[in-house]
């Protein structure tokens, strides 16, 4: 069924991409919201360190979202190096 299909024949181009240091609170408001994405790159100084998904911040409560930063909730390796930083309801 999917044999000739390349990557980039069903890939996304111009990802909408989010910055490290917003809340959750303006990543729902102002991406999840407004595109009907599942997941955005989390970008910092034009490389990307990892992938914000809605799956990740509906683990984190709702009236926490306006306190915690994407940065915190974005990839398993980095948040090994934000450990001691990360509030018990995302660990």
């Amino acid at each position: 069924m999917l044999r000739g299909i390349q990557a980039h024949d069903v890939m996304a181009d111009n990802l909408v991409r989010i910055p490290p240091d917003l809340t959750l609170q303006d990543a729902v408001d102002r991406y999840f919201m407004r595109y009907e994405h599942s997941a955005f790159p989390v970008d910092e100084q034009g490389r990307t360190i990892g992938l914000l998904t809605v799956r990740k911040v509906r683990r984190v409560p709702s009236d926490q979202w306006p306190l915690a930063a994407c940065e915190i909730t974005w990839s398993r390796s980095a948040a090994r190096s934000w450990w001691r930083r990360i509030p018990p309801w995302i660990r």
